[in-house]
């Protein structure tokens, strides 16, 4: 399967919300990540692989605490 093929498929797959983000996205592209920000993704998908990351519902309780 060619890039765009599977491109098309993941598309035909998307809600109208995950299209509409995309669409923004490609519209308007987001700036560079920076050094740090990349850093934080990569550290966090660690996390994540390894079983160390916390519940949407943890999280939200975090933000409101610190809010």
């Amino acid at each position: 399967m060619s890039t765009k093929e599977r491109l098309h498929q993941l598309i035909d797959e998307m809600n109208d919300d995950q299209a509409a983000v995309l669409l923004m996205d490609l519209e308007e592209p987001r700036p560079p990540l920076t050094d740090q920000e990349h850093d934080a993704i990569v550290a966090a998908r660690q996390e994540l692989r390894a079983g160390q990351g916390i519940s949407l519902e943890e999280a939200m309780k975090r933000l409101r605490a610190a809010g």
